[in-house]
């Protein structure tokens, strides 16, 4: 036979089923167990002035600090709770890097921990990482100097590469396989120049720079001296023109060159620099017509025989301001020997040199009718 009954333990109420299973023992005899009378509690419960809502338990207090725990690292390490209460290897602390709980598994920055040992310098925030070292920077490239070497043109140097070296035409000493490597060093879209004779025209390489000229000088003298003679004389004389060629002074009182009276051309001092159209000398040998008036009878007819000789002389050589062979023209002016003869006619008028006179076959037949 089982009874119910309900026990007050303190503020602890329990219902016990409670059977009579044994001699001795009836379950009339603890109807009206009371087992804490005395309580208040057992009395406010009684009396039906106990709350009904269940009293909350504290919550348990976290584990010191100090405390020895089994952390479950990867390590033998005794371990210690650190400041948020999880276990952790005690190797951690003191060992020189700043276990604050966000850059690590682990907070040990709190003082109970001594700052994870000054690891974390009593600091709240982790240190500040060093800045960073910039990275070396690589110079540019210089190109290399064009300082002026010491020697002539074409001398061997040594450039500031320590490479063998030329002087070039402008006097810098640069690399000397720049010369005739297919490509025009001419100072100009490269650093070295060697367009000059002495390099010839960079072996080669810069043919179409020109070593020596190849047009006629531009203004040759081709007139006669500016202040002649104030009063010329009657009778014409002979002299020695500024080339040193035979002359006769012609109607203006000018030195010019006896070759050209009679030459078959008129040297009447407009289409030539010479004036031989007056009577004294027979309108220049009858090249500019026969004459229509007579000497005046005070002017003696020349005494002299005409000192034109009866065949060519020979030209005179000379050399041109340039260098090049020359021949004295018909004006006694140096022009190149190879104009004479090379299928133009040079006549004092389409070209700065004069070849048309008998003294040169009127240009070696460039210049003929």
């Amino acid at each position: 036979m089982s009874r119910v009954v309900r026990l007050l333990l303190g503020s602890l109420s329990l219902t016990v089923v409670l059977t009579a299973c044994g001699p001795g023992l009836s379950p009339y005899n603890l109807e009206d167990i009371d087992l804490d009378t005395t309580s208040d509690a057992g009395a406010d419960r009684s009396a039906g002035n106990v709350d009904d809502e269940p009293e909350t338990e504290p919550e348990p207090e976290a584990p010191s600090t100090s405390s020895a725990c089994d952390q479950t690292f990867d390590t033998e390490a005794p371990g210690v709770y650190d400041c948020d209460g999880v276990c952790v290897p005690s190797t951690w602390i003191g060992d020189g890097y700043c276990d604050n709980g966000t850059q690590s598994e682990a907070n040990l920055m709190c003082e109970s921990h001594g700052w994870d040992g000054d690891d974390c310098q009593g600091a709240e925030d982790p240190p500040t990482p060093p800045p960073a070292t910039p990275a070396p920077t690589t110079p540019a490239p210089t190109t290399p100097p064009t300082t002026p070497a010491t020697g002539a043109i074409g001398d061997a140097c040594t450039t500031a590469d320590g490479e063998a070296g030329l002087i070039d035409c402008a006097s810098a000493c640069m690399p000397a396989d720049y010369l005739g490597d297919d490509y025009c060093d001419d100072g100009t879209s490269s650093e070295a120049d060697f367009a000059c004779p002495e390099h010839t025209n960079d072996a080669g390489d810069c043919d179409a720079a020109p070593t020596t000229p190849t047009t006629p000088p531009t203004t040759p003298p081709t007139t006669p001296p500016t202040t002649p003679p104030t009063t010329p004389p009657t009778t014409p004389g002979t002299c020695t023109t500024a080339n040193g060629a035979p002359g006769v002074l012609d109607c203006a009182g000018s030195c010019q060159p006896s070759a050209w009276i009679g030459d078959g051309y008129c040297d009447d001092g407009s289409s030539s620099a010479a004036d031989f159209m007056c009577v004294d000398h027979g309108n220049d040998g009858g090249d500019c017509g026969t004459p229509t008036t007579t000497p005046p009878p005070t002017t003696p007819p020349p005494t002299t025989p005409p000192t034109t000789p009866t065949t060519p002389a020979t030209p005179t050589t000379c050399t041109t301001a340039d260098g090049s062979p020359g021949l004295l023209d018909c004006v006694g002016t140096c022009a190149p020997a190879s104009w004479v003869g090379d299928g133009f006619c040079d006549d004092g008028l389409n070209s700065p040199a004069d070849f048309m006179c008998p003294l040169h076959s009127d240009d070696l037949g460039d210049c003929a009718p």
